[in-house]
């Protein structure tokens, strides 16, 4: 996959990098040629904010292309059903990459924030407690089972089922209140999961 952009950085190549080998095993290459990211055949995406025809676009958020650490005007919204953020122009209406790379490097957390009881950052600050989003990989597939799962989640006060890819088995749940992410997750899965497995085989 080519994706072009005005100008790259240390961020973006990070975060293609990590999107190529985790997510998609598929090579990213970056260039900023755009007479050679217009004549490329394969998948491509336009990562800038020119109006290049016939491409795939993601206008780009500046956090990528920032260099120094700073607070980020961050306001979720939905977008098919799951939350996003850094709203953008485009085919996408986020910068994907600039969100992918706020998380997985935990960015908030070399902010000044308010610490927990042991000094550690304090989850509240978190944007992921803040909104509420939690994506749980399943090994669930039955439909039923999955069926019957959504009700029991839906049917618990503050929680409720946001959404599920069938491609990846991932859930997303949304969460009133939420405390510990993983405590959650291991709720969900060795609670229901494994107990709606043995049924459901």
């Amino acid at each position: 996959m080519l994706l072009y952009c005005a100008h790259t950085s240390p961020r973006l190549r990070y975060v293609a990098g990590f999107i190529s080998r985790e997510l998609l095993a598929l090579p990213i290459r970056i260039t900023t040629d755009k007479e050679a990211f217009v004549a490329h055949y394969g998948p491509r995406i336009n990562y800038s904010a020119e109006n290049i025809p016939d491409t795939f676009a993601i206008t780009p958020a500046p956090l990528l292309f920032e260099t120094g650490i700073g607070p980020q005007d961050i306001s979720c919204f939905d977008h098919n059903g799951r939350k996003a953020f850094f709203a953008t122009q485009g085919n996408l209406p986020f910068d994907i990459f600039a969100a992918a790379f706020y998380l997985i490097t935990r960015y908030e957390e070399y902010l000044p924030h308010e610490k927990d009881p042991y000094g550690r950052y304090a989850h509240t600050n978190s944007l992921a407690w803040k909104e509420g989003f939690l994506d749980i990989p399943l090994t669930l597939r039955n439909p039923a089972g999955l069926a019957a799962l959504a009700c029991i989640i839906t049917s618990t006060p503050g929680t409720a089922w946001a959404g599920y890819d069938a491609t990846s088995g991932v859930l997303t749940m949304h969460v009133l209140d939420l405390v510990d992410a993983e405590a959650m997750r291991d709720t969900i899965r060795e609670r229901y999961e494994r107990r709606l497995m043995e049924i459901f085989r």
